[in-house]
């Protein structure tokens, strides 16, 4: 059961991501149709995700290297959510957008590498 799980993990982290940006883009020119929706497939991909890593979180009995990365995944969902709703509401400034922008990249890419088991 744990590896079904990882691999929903893994092939939903790389969902969610496509849906944030394909999201954000449509939201970015005025799409909101679109935009309503993928945020509402990506808010169900944020459940899923938090499940799946719970699981596996309990399965490897709490390892401190997955609970950072637990900690900085649930930072990159709130960093994906606020990033879509900010700029939905219009209070994303420039300043913003790139503060935003760069807490996503390197989140993202700090839990892939743990994910991945190449740092800690």
């Amino acid at each position: 059961m744990y590896t079904v799980m990882d691999m929903i993990h893994r092939a939903g982290w790389l969902i969610l991501v496509i849906l944030f940006l394909v999201a954000y883009i449509n939201l970015a020119k005025g799409n909101q149709k679109p935009y309503f929706i993928l945020h509402q497939i990506a808010r169900l991909f944020y459940i899923v995700m938090i499940v799946t890593g719970v699981y596996m979180l309990f399965g490897l009995g709490f390892p401190v290297a997955y609970i950072i990365k637990a900690v900085l995944a649930l930072w990159l969902i709130y960093i994906m959510e606020a990033m879509l709703g900010r700029t939905k509401r219009g209070v994303m400034t420039d300043s913003m957008k790139k503060y935003y922008w760069l807490q996503f990249v390197i989140a993202l890419i700090v839990v892939v590498l743990i994910g991945f088991g190449v740092i800690l």
